[in-house]
């Protein structure tokens, strides 16, 4: 046995890896599912929904993605750098957003529609500096090739984030349930990645140089000044589809979005960065070697259309029903969002693993013009499907125009993948 796993190319047992706990972290939350739609309400869900956006809204763009940066640096010294340098301006962002909700809370809630969030929105910066621990120890756990204990902590934030969201709407705890699940899952994730991490070379407790940090940021200064917008971009593109279907709609429409999405586009993201984390370093290793990734990344491409073709199809086809069915009646909305959206899905699945070519090719700012084109033609479709006050003619032109933009992304991507370093 251990002969035949040997022939398997190495990439492809470390995604394997990835992806055994990306399928646990996954199926949890696909098993809690319809449980918790049974405990907690369409408006549940919709608060809900709003703070993961704003959890992901300011964690893309917290560090100055210098995280990022921990897998193209060939030094180990660099690396610890860049990972203290990311969680101290992450540090930063959290207490100016601190401050902020301190002075505009009631104003940032009624904006978004969401007064019934209230003070937990306070937890909105631990929560991001949680998440942004979390990232970092991954792309440093990344860059060492060491690909069990992500898999295990995907798992571990999964189990812990579901156990206390059941728990918590099983005694009634409905109005922040599911964001103190949220937060418990974070929490003991983050620690554990953290505990691996600092058994590396002193990740946490190696010297720090301003000096050398100083001249790291400048080294890598795309990552500040093109990488981090194009994040913020990107993560507004879909952290605006919740705010704006709350500020036209209501807590219950954003609701059946926010199932949804837990069901259907957070899987997608998380099995996408299974294969991100992998593709990325080895694009990085061939790139630096002057090989040409052409052929691999044509390879992953077959992989990832073999892998999502039938479950998306499937969701185009019989969503509302497979919906109707798990999560009870009152979810059969949902079902139909999800129908709308899979076409787009699909799309962002073969995508999301192969963006950090771009990075390597130095290519930022092309880059960066594709988030802005997907972003402005985003939030256009859906305030013209609002404006008509027609939720599902506002998510079709969304699903569309996001299927034409991306779709011409990758083409440009691939194209880069002609020139040798």
């Amino acid at each position: 046995m251990k002969a035949l796993l040997e022939k398997v190319p190495a990439d492809l047992r470390d995604i394997f890896t990835l992806f055994v706990g990306n399928s646990f972290s996954m199926f949890i939350p696909v098993l809690v599912s319809p449980i918790i739609s049974r405990m907690y309400g369409a408006g549940d869900f919709g608060t809900f929904t709003i703070y993961l956006a704003l959890l992901s809204l300011v964690s893309s763009f917290a560090t100055g993605r210098y995280d990022y940066a921990i897998l193209i640096t060939k030094s180990r010294y660099n690396a610890q750098h860049l990972f203290k340098v990311a969680l101290l301006l992450a540090s930063g962002v959290c207490a100016i957003l601190l401050f902020s909700l301190l002075l505009f809370e009631q104003q940032l809630l009624s904006l978004m529609n969401v007064e019934s969030m209230g003070v937990y929105i306070y937890l909105l910066p631990l929560n991001i500096i949680l998440f942004v621990i979390f990232q970092a120890c991954q792309n440093a756990l990344n860059r060492e090739k060491l690909y069990k204990p992500i898999s295990i902590s995907k798992t571990l934030k999964s189990t812990i984030t579901g156990a206390v969201q059941v728990v918590l709407g099983f005694l009634g705890f409905l109005s922040g349930g599911l964001i103190v699940g949220k937060l418990s899952g974070e929490l003991i994730s983050s620690s554990y990645l953290a505990g691996r991490v600092a058994k590396i070379d002193r990740y946490f407790t190696s010297a720090f140089s301003l000096k050398r940090a100083g001249y790291l940021m400048k080294k890598y200064e795309k990552f500040l000044k093109v990488n981090a917008p194009h994040a913020l971009v990107n993560n507004l593109s879909l952290s605006v589809t919740p705010i704006l279907i709350g500020y036209f709609f209501d807590e219950d429409i954003v609701g059946y979005y926010g199932l949804s999405y837990m069901v259907c586009i957070v899987p997608v993201q998380l099995i996408g960065r299974a294969f991100y984390q992998v593709v990325s370093q080895k694009v990085s290793e061939m790139f630096n070697e002057g090989t040409s990734i052409r052929a691999y990344v044509k390879e992953t491409l077959k992989r990832l259309f073999l892998l999502s073709v039938v479950p998306f199809s499937l969701l185009t086809i019989f969503g509302p029903q497979i919906f109707e069915f798990v999560f009870g009646e009152q979810w059969y909305t949902s079902g139909q969002f999800v129908q709308i959206l899979a076409p787009f899905l699909f799309v962002i699945f073969m995508i999301a693993p192969l963006t950090y070519i771009p990075l390597i090719y130095n290519e930022h700012n092309k880059s960066f013009y594709f988030e802005i084109a997907l972003f402005v033609s985003r939030v256009i479709a859906l305030v013209v499907g609002a404006k008509m006050g027609d939720i599902y003619l506002a998510l079709i032109l969304f699903s569309t125009v996001s299927i034409v933009v991306q779709s011409v992304n990758l083409m440009w991507i691939y194209s880069l993948t002609k020139r040798v370093n």
